[in-house]
């Protein structure tokens, strides 16, 4: 299923009466539908006629966020010591696995260290370097022996 597009959810919104009295298909809490809303089957898994108060809104969200993060326990983390955010980035030929943030920090000090030691022929070489030091410098700390391979 699609999902639904602003016009579509007002559209799906306005079907139902304003008037009428709603129930909440997880508590059972009775009130009109600004405070028991329709819930369009995108969101509803597929199901319809559910209605739902903030409140079961809210634990519906806060499920799927624990399902969520449950599901992504076995995931590798960062290869950087007392990190312990999933690892989504692979970086350097030796394919060090690390963080967004620690990725970053990783090309900040690259970029600082290559810029101190090479200046302008930096363009002219190939860098290479390990996992030990690419996980030093996402550490903010200079690579311990860099090599260049000169094209």
């Amino acid at each position: 299923m699609k999902r639904p597009t602003d016009r579509q959810l007002a559209r799906y919104w306005e079907s139902f009466p304003d008037d009428e009295l709603y129930t909440c298909t997880d508590c059972g809490k009775v009130d009109r539908k600004y405070r028991v809303q329709p819930q369009h089957p995108y969101y509803a898994n597929g199901e319809t006629g559910v209605f739902l108060c903030p409140e079961c809104i809210a634990e519906r969200n806060a499920q799927r966020c624990r399902g969520r993060k449950a599901g992504l326990e076995g995931d590798p983390t960062c290869s950087v010591p007392d990190c312990d955010r999933r690892g989504t980035w692979y970086v350097g030929r030796c394919k060090a696995l690390l963080c967004g943030w620690h990725k970053n920090k990783a090309i900040d000090t690259c970029a600082a260290h290559v810029d101190d030691q090479l200046g302008g022929l930096a363009l002219l070489a190939s860098i290479s370097f390990t996992e030990r030091d690419i996980v030093s410098m996402a550490q903010g700390k200079s690579p311990s022996k860099v090599t260049i391979n000169w094209r």
